[in-house]
């Protein structure tokens, strides 16, 4: 399922992420496959670090299996972004606008800042057709926070994944914060305000499986290959005693110079399909 986990920074600000909760808490040594796909943001870069969490028995904090950092970039039109100005007057008045175009000897208002976007030289206004340019300027680009542009592109995760222990139960995107974060400000269901920057939940689909392993298959008893040989299409995800692998361009990979103990292939559709050799010495 999928639920917004409300996590807390060192301050007093609460910022809610993406997370999914298992049926049944996870086992240590089983391989799982994990496939996501985010939304992008038009306003802002979106990075996660992508965590197996679980809860310590009676109340203790939570611990964490870090998986992957995720990163997504931002894909907006501009439309939503601004340039703003802080700026000095010709009376020493400190002032902040968004500089209007400038246009070489055009008619202007008198102390308003005028931006050549050529070549980013700011003057101020005389009140008549001429201007003076002037160098008392601090300039940022800030996106209108309250406004959530969106698009059509997505951010994909996609990794084959082996606890380190049991009872993880919850897979966690935790987003990197960032200053912008605690300027964004939306009113919340229960009436009251949320921080920051939020993945929508309709947006947001996974697809999350624990993996059979084949060498508990073809060898039960020893549990053990010497080599191993698989042909599938190329990309293929498979994970080799818990490592993630994806077949390369040849369409095959091979193995021999390690026990192999667990071996696991993500075939998610029906074209995936795979062969695999293997031999084993019990003795």
């Amino acid at each position: 399922k999928r639920n917004n986990l409300l996590g807390t920074d060192e301050s007093a600000t609460s910022f809610k992420d993406i997370q999914i909760t298992t049926s049944s808490p996870m086992v240590r040594d089983g391989d799982y496959y994990l496939y996501a796909k985010l939304p992008q943001n038009m306003n802002y870069d979106l990075a996660f670090n992508v965590k197996l969490v679980k809860a310590l028995a009676q109340g203790g904090e939570e611990s964490f299996q870090f998986l992957k950092a995720l990163t997504i970039p931002r894909g907006g039109s501009g439309s939503n972004t601004y340039l703003v100005a802080l700026y000095e007057k010709s009376t020493g008045e400190v002032a902040a606008v968004i500089p209007e175009t400038y246009t070489a000897g055009a008619a202007n208002v008198k102390d308003m800042l005028y931006v050549d976007r050529d070549t980013n030289d700011y003057y101020l206004g005389n009140g008549d057709t001429s201007y003076s340019r002037t160098n008392n300027v601090n300039d940022i680009v800030l996106s209108a926070s309250w406004t959530y542009e969106e698009g059509t592109t997505y951010g994909y995760l996609e990794i084959v994944f082996r606890p380190v222990d049991d009872g993880f139960n919850t897979i966690l995107f935790e987003m990197i914060r960032t200053p912008e974060d605690y300027n964004i400000q939306q009113d919340s269901d229960d009436g009251g305000t949320e921080y920051g920057r939020v993945v929508p939940l309709d947006k947001f689909t996974f697809e999350l499986y624990q993996l059979n392993n084949l060498v508990a298959v073809v060898n039960p008893d020893g549990m053990k290959l010497d080599r191993i040989g698989v042909w599938g299409r190329p990309g293929l995800f498979t994970a080799v005693n818990g490592e993630e692998i994806r077949i390369g361009p040849s369409g095959s990979y091979e193995l021999d110079v390690i026990p192999i103990t667990s071996l696991t292939i993500v075939a998610r559709d029906p074209e995936d399909y795979f062969t695999v050799d293997y031999s084993y010495n019990n003795v």
